[in-house]
């Protein structure tokens, strides 16, 4: 269900709890952040050209669409799909305002006042660090 090459870039879109992920196999993806689970996939099938590979990303809301940048830009429209909050939910409560994706297969999230380390292949909350109260 992961992406099966290398990540470009990486955008969000906070309304709807989401992470949009672009690869270098000219893949686009929508993960939900409170499910880890991959809502829609989108592929670019145009004939792949050194100039014309995908280097940007960006979520646009107004339109609720996909933005990549190549020679020129490209909009993609999304679906509109939303995930319920699981009834164990462990994570954030509040928007998040950064994530990182590391080499060990976790991925590690914040708002602005929790750190969160969370297992790729598992989906599952391996670490919360309550920062605010330091």
């Amino acid at each position: 269900q992961g992406h099966t090459s290398s990540l470009l870039n990486v955008s969000f879109n906070e309304e709807d709890y989401q992470i949009i992920t672009l690869s270098t196999d000219r893949c686009m993806k929508i993960w939900d952040v409170r499910t880890f689970r991959c809502m829609q996939t989108m592929f670019d099938h145009t004939q792949c050209l050194p100039e014309n590979r995908h280097v940007a990303l960006a979520y646009d809301p107004l339109r609720h669409s996909i933005i990549t940048g190549t020679t020129y830009p490209t909009v993609w429209p999304m679906r509109k799909i939303s995930a319920r909050f699981p009834a164990t939910y462990v994570g954030h409560t509040k928007t998040c305002i950064t994530c990182l994706l590391s080499h060990f297969e976790h991925f590690v999230t914040a708002d602005h006042e929790m750190v969160m380390v969370w297992d790729m292949s598992t989906g599952e909350r391996i670490f919360a660090y309550n920062a605010s109260r330091v």
